[in-house]
């Protein structure tokens, strides 16, 4: 049974496999619509599709879409580093020699600044930072071939890198964490063979701010833990033989444990939801809830009526059918398409005696051409008022603008956009908008 994870990886690949399979020559149209009727009524419609598509499709098929894959991260990983934060906490933790322990001379104060530091800019960078990964981890990830369609990185790299960033930082604090645990146990692990002392010696301080700091430092940790800060005793503590070092040891114990064990697990815990959530907004912003329905139409015969109203030219069957698959993808379903065409100079009495029917209207641009406020903008606003109850969208396509004038491409869609006013399908060549 597969994981979250799994599923979404799988239902992004068999995705990618069938966006670039048009002409269906690898996977059939039958057998996509077998995909989706099988598992029509299951709760996690996509997730179940990809699996039954991972099952029942011939060896060459499911071979092609095994070839996409993301880069993973293995999982002895984390282990590794609690391992090792373990082991460093313990090598580092120094008593003392001669069987002395020096309160000033243990890095306690330094550890506790240096992580409240952390912990406060790791808070805010879990409320206030990006949903995506860091951009560098983006690159990283597409960086060579990664023998995936670009359909496929497309919708993956983000998704990994949102996960990766995500995980690294959980996994950051469970080594802090670690680091802590494997300190505290070297404090009761050195202590066990050999008798230490605890003492003090200081050419800034005396023995009042010693108190005062020994006071600060470990009484939070007392309260919590039931623990006696023993203040009267440092007096004695100064450049003598010293007192019994387990009290003091305990309440450094303490101190770990509570300022920065259990902060680091918090925002080990933290970060994993965080994540999870983030995750979640970065997959459902790829329009899925979309595709489904799309997917779900197909295979139930059931198509949206939408008007195609091309601007000044006329539709070749390629551009048809790239229309009508942008169209699909925008609104989330199949369409039947009808063409009534706008010719130039007629887009006032087109208006006025075209009368329409149920469904959604669509109105082809050519990016190639230049954008009028009076005319195309002019055109499209006359139509959305006149069918104010039904959905009125805006396609660019920018395949003659590719040929023609590929250095202004991005430059011109975002003229189309302000002229318009309005969201604009864009369907024709990839391109960054």
């Amino acid at each position: 049974m597969m994981n979250r994870w799994e599923n979404r990886i799988n239902i992004m690949r068999w995705r990618a496999v069938e966006e670039a399979d048009k002409e269906s020559a690898v996977l059939s149209s039958a057998t996509r619509r077998d995909a989706s009727r099988e598992v029509m009524e299951q709760p996690n419609f996509l997730a179940a599709r990809a699996q039954w598509l991972s099952r029942n499709t011939s060896d060459g098929v499911r071979a092609t879409a095994e070839t996409l894959h993301v880069p993973t991260v293995p999982s002895w990983i984390p282990w590794v580093i609690v391992s090792v934060g373990l082991m460093v906490g313990y090598v580092l933790t120094e008593l003392g020699k001669d069987g002395k322990m020096n309160l000033l001379a243990l890095p306690l104060v330094s550890l506790l600044v240096w992580n409240a530091v952390v912990m406060i800019a790791a808070l805010i960078s879990e409320i206030g930072g990006p949903q995506t990964g860091p951009g560098w981890l983006g690159r990283w990830l597409t960086w060579g071939d990664r023998g995936g369609l670009k359909t496929f990185q497309d919708r993956a790299v983000p998704l990994v890198a949102a996960r990766a960033a995500a995980c690294g930082r959980a996994w950051l604090h469970l080594g802090a964490a670690a680091l802590a645990m494997g300190s505290i146990a070297g404090l009761y692990a050195k202590g066990w063979s050999t008798e230490y002392r605890a003492m003090w010696e200081s050419t800034l301080l005396n023995t009042t701010q010693v108190q005062a700091l020994c006071s600060a430092l470990f009484s939070p940790a007392a309260r919590v833990f039931d623990l006696e800060v023993p203040i009267s005793d440092i007096p004695a503590m100064q450049k003598s033989v010293g007192v019994p070092a387990l009290p003091w040891i305990h309440l450094y114990a303490g101190t770990l444990l509570l300022f920065i064990v259990l902060p680091r697990l918090a925002l080990a815990l933290i970060s994993s939801l965080r994540g999870s959530s983030r995750l979640t907004a970065v997959w459902n912003g790829m329009g899925w809830d979309q595709y489904e329905k799309r997917l779900k139409r197909a295979a139930s015969a059931i198509a949206e009526h939408v008007w195609m109203v091309p601007h000044g030219w006329r539709a070749q069957d390629e551009q048809r059918d790239r229309w009508s698959l942008a169209v699909e993808d925008e609104i989330g379903a199949a369409v039947q398409t009808e063409y009534v065409p706008v010719p130039p100079g007629g887009e006032d009495e087109f208006v006025e005696k075209w009368q329409g029917q149920d469904g959604s209207i669509v109105v082809v641009f050519n990016a190639a051409a230049t954008p009028e406020k009076e005319v195309q903008g002019r055109l499209l606003a006359e139509l959305k008022a006149k069918f104010a109850s039904g959905r009125v969208f805006a396609l660019l396509d920018t395949a003659l603008l590719h040929q023609r004038r590929h250095g202004s491409l991005e430059g011109r869609i975002q003229l189309w956009k302000e002229m318009l006013g309005t969201k604009l399908i864009v369907c024709g060549e990839e391109v960054s908008v």
